[in-house]
């Protein structure tokens, strides 16, 4: 996964979350991202000449598997577990992390009973 701004590190995080979560078997599910641009360029048809089209065709051809996909906007102020994930993964260093409820495991946030799983990449 190559480097970049927080709109490809955004969306590398929605491309990597969606495999994660069909390789587990989920066909239901809810896509949030406190980045509405990442939420927009997957909703539009042509983006062919956007600069990440490759990667935004990958996150496209994703949705289109044989399952639900819901896109959620969420305010970053209200976005606390992906602070709390952001501040383990930069704990981890370089690289991709997988995170799964046991992240979650905080008196602050909490997950509530329900599976949850993140994919962050952190830019050191």
């Amino acid at each position: 996964m190559p480097t970049g701004d927080a709109l490809t590190a955004e969306l590398w995080g929605c491309l990597l979350g969606l495999k994660r979560a069909w390789e587990c078997g989920f066909r239901s599910i809810v896509l949030k991202s406190d980045s509405q641009e990442a939420l927009s360029l997957v909703q539009m048809e042509n983006t062919d000449l956007h600069e990440e089209f490759a990667l935004i065709s990958e996150i496209k051809n994703m949705m289109q598997q044989n399952w639900k996909v819901t896109l959620q906007y969420i305010e970053r102020d209200m976005n606390r577990r992906a602070d709390l994930l952001a501040k383990h993964g930069l704990a981890a260093g370089k690289g991709l992390q997988l995170f799964g409820p046991d992240a979650m495991d905080s008196p602050a946030v909490g997950h509530g009973g329900l599976v949850f799983y993140a994919v962050l990449y952190c830019f050191v």
